[in-house]
């Protein structure tokens, strides 16, 4: 019997899965300050938010301290979410209120990243949602004065910036929020958006890859999200017995294909200035 020698080494070890409990636990203590590191500063961002700017944070409700905000969110020691989707909402309140506290210190000409005002703790606090974020596959992104946090999708980047409607590129941005991941009624909307940009541009898609936009004009008529499939005029046996995970499926595949189609679109853009030169310099 041939016994494999071969074993794994510490980093191998280091850089398996991510135990989402613990990693949890971790960033909030840290974040919290409940681990007691000794060496710290005098300045940290929990502390500043804390006992200096929350009180014009314009999201904070009725609290008072960041700890409320967090347990109001259920962001508790023990989440009411499952730990993978609470260290998603966890990383991305950490950076929006490192990203409200450098907004609140330009005002008093301050650096927030300035190695004078935040310590190792700080430092290590950021590396570590970065670490974090990346093993998930999400990205930061900042909208006016608000980070979120949206799956890696290059598709859908791409294609944001093809479409000629801002709006559009947003939610076609937005449905890679982990936020809506299982919301079906979300997924929905958006879909619908996307369904109001394919339609003047069908007959161009058809061209490319009938069978492509056959099937997705087949699914937004029969997927209950241009008609009620589920009653009434509409209705559709097979739709309305689909349970949400069999939607989200669904969705999630309709929106990949709508991804693919709309960039089809800029394709005779793309051949264009080629076409030229080989009509100009090869007679073809």
């Amino acid at each position: 019997m041939n016994v494999s020698t071969k074993r794994r080494t510490i980093f191998d070890l280091l850089n398996g899965e991510l135990n989402y409990e613990e990693e949890y636990e971790s960033l909030r203590n840290l974040f919290l300050n409940e681990n007691n590191i000794k060496y710290q500063r005098v300045w940290r961002t929990y502390e500043y938010v804390c006992n200096a700017y929350i009180e014009w944070w314009k999201y904070r409700g009725t609290k008072s301290n960041v700890k409320d905000i967090m347990n109001s969110i259920g962001l508790k020691s023990k989440p009411v979410f499952e730990y993978w989707e609470a260290c998603i909402y966890l990383c991305e309140f950490i950076l929006n209120m490192r990203l409200f506290v450098q907004k609140m210190q330009s005002y008093e000409g301050k650096d927030v990243y300035s190695y004078d005002i935040i310590d190792i703790e700080d430092k290590m606090l950021i590396d570590n949602i970065n670490y974090i974020l990346s093993k998930l596959g999400y990205k930061q992104v900042i909208k006016k004065d608000t980070l979120v946090l949206l799956k890696n999708n290059s598709d859908a980047e791409t294609t944001a910036l093809i479409v000629e409607d801002d709006d559009l590129s947003i939610n076609i941005l937005k449905y890679n929020d982990f936020r809506i991941s299982r919301d079906v009624e979300a997924k929905r909307d958006i879909l619908r958006k996307m369904a109001s940009y394919f339609e003047p541009h069908k007959s161009d898609i058809e061209k490319l890859n009938s069978d492509l936009a056959d099937n997705i004009s087949m699914a937004l008529n029969t997927l209950n999200i241009r008609h009620n499939n589920l009653s009434g005029k509409y209705k559709i046996e097979y739709t309305s017995k689909l349970k949400d995970k069999e939607f989200i499926k669904l969705y999630d595949d309709l929106y990949n294909w709508m991804l693919v189609a709309f960039r089809m679109i800029e394709i005779p853009n793309m051949l264009a200035d080629f076409k030229n030169i080989r009509h100009k310099e090869f007679n073809k």
